[in-house]
């Protein structure tokens, strides 16, 4: 027995280290009240080192939470002095005088039906706790023997208060004996260390196995065999144990590491999953099932040896389904839209069961996804279920529905898409277009309006939106995009999210002079380049007179199908573009700072990419300040107006060149005043392409009847050059 001082347990006489066997609990201090009780109980239990010491009045008495329970227990100090006095008058201990000292007292009170007979608590009654344990019924003779085999075996304390319950009845069945599976489990499994030694028992030297907290162990392996909401650590069992306890009293982590090991031998296995140190993982648990449970439960009629299978069944396919390896990154778009790597999924016994089942092929992989996903509803998503609700979060944006669908079965929940987002927003993997000139990319930047529409105002944004256009794309390969893995990241507040992953914003300082009003324009014949199409690519004239080529049962193309075949290559080569959503400015798009910084950002782009020149996109209004910006600020960028402004410009050309001609009384035969006044001025888009067609048709066909001199082109003739003039497409 070690020195008392602080750095001990005055107690036990260890030193506080969190390797002991007795740090279960924490350390504390006693009180003045603590020291004084602690001294009463040293007193009667002989304690003369502990009594001295305490009498000395000590500065700090330091003592395990545990051993100080136990040590100021009165029930166990009365059980110690009953059991000594015993030694003292010379009583023995034998099997048969403790059996009926033990047991009479309470066989009175003692009810077979109500009672487990093993360990003598309620099996259901008013107690909520007891209600949701598992309890059976002795169905047979064949059990008692049994029984009271494995109670010679075990020759301990429970076994002869199991035993002296058994001899007073004689047919358990009859009786309708009751009993908790979890004790029955303990009862079998739980051997004495010397067995079929009748010597050894109560007298063995050393601390006997507390029933209580071997019966709350097995309560807690069942409840990890039968629950798997995600992945749990040694201290969190420990935790869930003393939720399953009576009295709070459990192992200690190196304990509940030991006994976990001996039960599953090589079916378990710690590791570090996801920074948690510790986490239980399982392996080959269908053999373990089958070992331990198949052959020792067999039935006796055949509704209850086929309810036997198919829970033998559900456990063997739940065992695969918790060795399967938890997500670290979410499912790429290859994992569910390819039916193969889908199947690769799922476990070999579920997949089994559902083909003999369910015929369809696409519906088994899905049914297996979302059996899997309601057996490991955290710790694992399933591909099919992941790209069905990010699939429907992108179309309707409806937290309704996903909550429905998750609650359902059918898909991932809400708030799991929302993680995916941040996780994709905290990726910091590179992923970037490729350089030039292998790859080409370009820029265009809008506004970007959220939520405009509401009745005070609030809640709406209004600011520069930003994507990148890059061809060819990079990632085009074998048909799919090559994805960069999305690792499962924790969730975090929304401001560290976008915490420096922002465009900066950068002031503008306007010049005394705009730039536009220095910009001088050149006719375009003095350019030293002039841009002339080959005659090759003249093609409008070819598409005008094929009809003449026709037979009258044939319709000539449109010009968009026209252009379709005659611009095709030899190969069937569609150029894809890689398009990416860049970061948000929160300014005002008008604003000539966020126009600025914009620009600024897009040419820092265009140098990462190797690209000479960046080539940037806006609509008219913004184009106009950017190209002021461009010219005052000496950037590399080449600012270009969108392809609808373009358009919109170009017809507004043709009305100014083109008034006074007779065009505008020309259109009148078909539209009205006001329209034509849009249409002229280039803002009724579609009615001025259909306009435009129009009288070039007429005026072609006429043309052409002229030079050619072909009376024979009647008025049908020039009626379907109009019809499929009018629907041709420009775009």
């Amino acid at each position: 027995m070690g020195e008392l001082n602080e750095m001990v347990c005055l107690i036990c006489r260890t030193e506080f280290r969190s390797d002991n066997v007795c740090d279960t609990v924490k350390m504390v201090t006693l009180g003045v009240k603590g020291i004084e009780t602690l001294c009463q109980f040293s007193v009667l239990r002989g304690d003369e080192q502990l009594t001295e010491y305490l009498l000395n009045k000590p500065n700090v008495a330091n003592v395990h939470d545990h051993c100080r329970r136990d040590y100021t227990n009165k029930r166990s100090f009365d059980q110690l002095q009953r059991k000594n006095e015993q030694h003292a008058e010379g009583v023995g201990v034998d099997q048969e005088n403790f059996k009926c000292k033990l047991l009479r007292s309470s066989v009175d009170t003692f009810n077979w039906k109500q009672h487990c007979f093993l360990c003598g608590k309620i099996v259901f009654g008013e107690s909520k706790k007891h209600l949701k344990e598992e309890s059976s019924t002795v169905m047979t003779l064949k059990f008692r023997e049994t029984i009271i085999e494995t109670c010679h075996k075990r020759n301990d304390a429970w076994s002869v208060e199991v035993l002296g319950r058994l001899n007073s009845c004689n047919d358990l069945p009859a009786e309708e004996a009751r009993y908790h599976r979890v004790c029955l489990s303990v009862f079998l499994k739980c051997r004495s260390s010397h067995v079929g030694d009748n010597t050894a028992g109560r007298n063995q030297p050393g601390r006997h196995p507390d029933n209580d907290m071997l019966i709350t162990f097995e309560k807690l392996c069942d409840w990890l065999e039968e629950e798997d909401q995600g992945i749990y650590t040694i201290a969190e069992l420990q935790i869930k144990m003393q939720e399953l306890s009576e009295d709070g009293e459990v192992y200690s982590l190196k304990h509940i590491k030991r006994k976990l090991e001996e039960r599953y031998a090589e079916h378990i296995f710690f590791a570090e999953v996801c920074g948690r140190k510790n986490v239980i993982c399982f392996r080959n648990m269908a053999s373990h099932i089958i070992t331990n449970q198949w052959y020792a439960e067999k039935k006796s009629s055949i509704e209850d040896e086929s309810e036997r299978i198919i829970v033998a069944a559900a456990k063997l396919i739940r065992a695969q389904i918790r060795e399967m390896s938890s997500n670290e990154t979410y499912p790429g778009t290859d994992a569910f839209s390819n039916i193969e790597n889908a199947k690769r999924w799922i476990p070999s016994l579920l997949k089994i069961l559902i083909e003999n089942i369910v015929c369809n092929e696409i519906k088994q992989v899905s049914i297996c996804h979302s059996i899997v996903q309601g057996a490991r509803q955290r710790s694992l998503i399933s591909p099919i279920l992941f790209g069905v609700g990010v699939s429907l979060d992108h179309a309707f944006g409806s937290r309704w529905l996903l909550d429905l669908l998750s609650r359902l079965g059918f898909s991932i929940s809400y708030d799991e898409v929302k993680l995916f987002k941040q996780s994709v927003v905290q990726n910091d993997s590179p992923d970037t277009p490729q350089s030039f000139p292998q790859c080409f990319t370009q820029w265009s930047g809008d506004n970007l309006d959220h939520n405009i529409i509401t009745l005070d105002g609030s809640g709406t944004f209004h600011g520069m939106g930003i994507i990148s256009m890059s061809t060819p794309c990079n990632r085009l390969g074998s048909g799919h995009f090559a994805e960069s893995a999305v690792p499962r990241l924790s969730r975090l507040k929304s401001s560290c999210v976008v915490k420096n992953r922002g465009i900066p914003i950068l002031g503008y300082t306007f010049p005394d002079k705009s730039s536009l009003s220095l910009m001088s324009f050149k006719p375009i014949s003095h350019l030293n380049f002039p841009s002339v199409l080959p005659p090759s690519l003249n093609l409008e004239l070819a598409w005008k007179i094929g009809i003449l080529c026709l037979d009258e049962d044939q319709q000539r193309p449109n010009w968009s199908g026209f252009m379709e075949h005659a611009c095709k290559p030899d190969g069937d080569f569609r150029s894809s573009s890689d398009i990416r959503m860049l970061p948000i400015i929160d300014l005002n798009p008008n604003d000539m700072s966020c126009i600025f910084s914009t620009l600024t950002f897009i040419e820092r782009q265009a140098q990462k990419l190797n690209i000479p020149t960046a080539c940037v996109t806006f609509d008219q209004p913004l184009w106009l300040k950017a190209v002021d910006i461009v010219h005052s600020s000496k950037l590399n960028i080449v600012c270009r107006l969108g392809g609808f402004h373009v358009l919109m410009n170009y017809l507004g050309s043709i009305g100014h060149v083109m008034a006074g001609s007779g065009l505008t009384e020309a259109l009148q035969c078909c539209y009205g005043p006001i329209a034509i006044t849009h249409m002229m001025t280039g803002k009724a888009v579609a009615r001025a392409l259909r306009g435009h067609f129009l009288v070039e048709s007429a005026l072609f066909a006429l043309l052409l009847e002229s030079i050619l001199k072909m009376e024979f082109l009647t008025t049908s003739d020039i009626d379907d050059l109009s019809v499929s003039d009018r629907d041709a497409n420009l775009t």
